[in-house]
């Protein structure tokens, strides 16, 4: 419970705006193209962001990685959410997918070290499971929560699943560090 909450509290929140991303664009006056781009940004900063990634768990660890993605991913949810253009919504959602790197990455790297290894394939494809679980969950709860409170919300709710899920991994145990 403990490795899987907090993953599947957060991509329950990212799977929630993902759809409303360039929503959102188009309501801060982005064109059909550049809302595209908005939402394009999210994977380029995912994609940019996965070698950083390795090496910022490799140095920091995986908890403290894991809950410094967490709580920048809340903070972007929160410039998302409050955003004046499509520029600064662009670049919230460009660092949304860096930290998205870090999250995914530092996840499967703590469940790598902390699982045995008789069970580590069937925990990371538990894991695989949590990711999926979340984009089903994530865009109902979304719309549930944009149709009772507006876009704006959806992020807030999002930021918060992310809070959530940080506190939830700060109850994670350190990782005996690994001989070089």
């Amino acid at each position: 419970v403990s490795i899987y909450l907090p993953t599947t509290l957060s991509f329950v929140g990212f799977g929630a705006i993902v759809p409303l991303i360039p929503l959102t664009a188009r309501a801060l006056g982005a064109s059909v193209a550049e809302a595209a781009l908005v939402v394009a940004l999210m994977g380029i900063g995912s994609l940019v962001g996965a070698l950083p990634a390795g090496v910022i768990a490799d140095r920091f660890g995986e908890k403290k990685s894991l809950v410094g993605a967490m709580m920048l991913d809340a903070v972007c949810l929160l410039i998302c959410a409050f955003a004046t253009s499509e520029w600064v919504l662009a670049g919230a959602v460009f660092v949304i997918g860096l930290s998205g790197a870090m999250l995914t990455l530092a996840r499967q790297s703590y469940l790598t070290v902390a699982v045995p290894l008789a069970y580590r394939a069937r925990a990371l494809s538990t894991l695989g499971g949590v990711f999926r679980i979340g984009n089903l969950v994530g865009p109902l709860m979304g719309a549930a929560v944009v149709t009772v409170w507006g876009l704006q919300a959806a992020y807030l709710v999002a930021a918060g699943t992310s809070l959530l899920a940080m506190v939830v991994t700060l109850a994670l145990p350190e990782l005996p560090a690994e001989p070089d």
